[in-house]
């Protein structure tokens, strides 16, 4: 929730109960300054747990930078075999207006140009190839319900979330393991 006056703006989270102790209040409440300090007090816990990460980070930005320097969308094929082109593109803003009427209001539209945004590239790289690896285990759950004719299982899925009635939940969940390894450690 983002409260504004004038130009200062404070952001206001509503946490859970049992996370506020001895307080009345129901909110916290976060100039941006604090909530980029928070922000960052997340992102170098994240990188300390995760050391890789900032050594997969770097490897990716030196591919953005070499296919912007070619030209290219950067794409991927994932383990489940769907192949992901990420090419964002900066858009031209052009306003319109209805010839058939006579006092409208013009729209605007966004176009596509040829030109591909390699900056924000950079910013979506990352959330966008974990999120098509997500999208691979779910690929690859379902071919192995396939194979193993379990056609009968209602299977229930967002991102990285399964859930199906409790008869089934516990194949589902060995099935979601097996797909993980199949992902991160076949040898193929």
């Amino acid at each position: 929730l983002v409260y504004r006056k004038n130009n200062n703006f404070t952001v206001v989270y509503i946490p859970n109960r049992e996370i506020l102790k001895n307080s009345d209040d129901d909110y916290l409440y976060f100039t941006p300054k604090e909530l980029y300090t928070f922000a960052n007090i997340i992102k170098s816990t994240v990188l300390n747990i995760i050391p890789p990460f900032t050594h997969l980070k770097s490897y990716f930005d030196k591919i953005i930078e070499i296919l912007k320097k070619l030209d290219l969308p950067i794409f991927w094929e994932t383990p489940s075999g769907m192949i992901v082109s990420f090419n964002t593109r900066f858009m031209k803003s052009k306003k319109i207006k209805n010839k058939m009427f006579k006092n409208n209001i013009p729209i605007s539209l966004l176009i596509p140009t040829d030109q591909i945004d390699y900056k924000n590239i950079k910013v979506g790289l990352m959330p966008n190839f974990i999120h098509s690896l997500d999208a691979s285990n779910i690929h690859l759950l379902i071919k192995n319900i396939k194979q193993l004719n379990l056609d009968n299982i209602n299977l229930y899925t967002i991102h990285d979330c399964f859930a199906s009635d409790y008869k089934n939940i516990a194949i589902i969940e060995l099935l979601v393991k097996y797909s993980f390894a199949q992902q991160y450690f076949d040898e193929d």
